[in-house]
């Protein structure tokens, strides 16, 4: 007959199980501007519910190439809406489903690094940089606004020689961070991640670049869809709301 204390800790093993394969699944594509943020929702969420949620980030162009391909993720949150009605016209998402979960801004970085006698904002204001990165526009969102950005102030073929592309926007942000390029243009909610110095940046006003919507939409792929939308009820709830915009992000 086993001992009182040996039946105790074969209880709690059995319940550590129980639990761990009862947790129900639930894969979340993320632009990278949100991943953060996403992993803070995420946290809150997976403390009052039994669920195993996984993140995976990266460009919305890059996520929805590999939804096409058939990657098995339950929902996607883009950093802008083009990408979403694509999966709806596609049939890939369920088109009630969708919703602006946020806001995006776009900000001018300097390299904090480098010592400089003018502000982001003069620096901005005649893009007076030798290096500057953005996202690829061609797969994210933020980098399209820079593009847009750009043009207004100087032409693109002016600057060809000084652009430089990255993956996605948080590549673009660690890459002026760490001083390998001497500007960036940046997702907002990364540089309040930073704390950084306000010499270093400057939050670019909406009028230089169309509204950066942020849309959300469940896969008909998902094999969760009703934990899916529990989730999706979470993100638009108050207290959601309001962690999203302290991340830098407006909320409507």
């Amino acid at each position: 007959m086993l001992d009182s204390g040996l039946q105790l800790l074969l209880i709690c093993v059995v319940l550590v199980f129980s639990i761990t394969i009862n947790a129900k699944p639930l894969t979340i594509a993320v632009a990278t501007n949100f991943l953060t943020t996403m992993e803070e929702l995420s946290e809150r969420f997976s403390s009052d519910k039994d669920a195993d949620l996984t993140i995976v980030s990266g460009s919305s162009g890059q996520l929805v190439a590999q939804i096409r391909a058939g990657a098995p993720f339950d929902v996607l949150f883009s950093a802008d809406q083009k990408r979403v009605d694509a999966l709806v016209e596609l049939n890939l998402a369920e088109l009630n489903s969708r919703f602006t979960y946020a806001n995006g801004e776009l900000a001018f970085y300097l390299n904090p690094k480098n010592s400089k006698d003018l502000s982001a904002q003069e620096v901005f204001e005649n893009l007076s940089c030798d290096s500057i990165i953005i996202a690829n526009p061609k797969v994210a969102p933020y980098g399209q606004a820079a593009k847009d950005v750009i043009n207004q102030i100087k032409s693109e073929d002016g600057l060809e020689e000084s652009v430089v592309l990255a993956e996605n926007v948080n590549q673009a942000f660690s890459t002026t961070h760490t001083g390998n390029v001497d500007c960036g243009f940046v997702a907002f909610s990364a540089i309040l991640a930073k704390s950084t110095d306000k010499q270093f940046f400057y939050k670019i006003p909406h009028e230089y670049y169309s509204p950066i919507k942020q849309d959300a939409v469940i896969l008909k792929s998902s094999k969760s869809p009703k934990l899916s939308q529990k989730f999706f009820d979470f993100v638009q709830s108050q207290e959601a709301k309001d962690l999203i915009r302290e991340h830098g992000y407006l909320v409507d």
